[in-house]
């Protein structure tokens, strides 16, 4: 009963760390910036890996675009999804802190 109860706790608290930084990274909006082309294709490439499970490999990615563009909300939010599924809690909290200035 316990580990029920464990996996939709776990289940409860993803979904509303998604719905967090969805939230979060939307209200922040565009900043009217051109994005690189080539930032582009591998922010889709890191969303990709990551709706494929790849987890390590689109972090790896994503950390490179966000690295090369900081307003690029949408690879912030699919790489503390990343970081997230991947087990890495701490780390998605300090994206979460670094993409917000705090």
């Amino acid at each position: 009963m316990m580990g029920h109860f464990h996996r939709i706790s776990a289940k409860l608290s993803l979904l509303l760390l998604s719905l967090t930084l969805l939230t979060f990274f939307l209200s922040i909006g565009a900043s009217g910036q051109q994005i690189p082309l080539a930032s582009l294709e591998d922010r889709d490439r890191g969303i990709q890996l990551y709706k494929e499970g790849k987890f390590k490999d689109s972090i790896k990615l994503l950390s490179e675009v966000v690295k090369k563009n900081s307003e690029d909300s949408e690879a912030w939010y699919f790489l503390g999804l990343a970081s997230v599924r991947d087990d890495n809690w701490k780390r998605s909290q300090n994206y979460s802190q670094l993409r917000s200035g705090a």
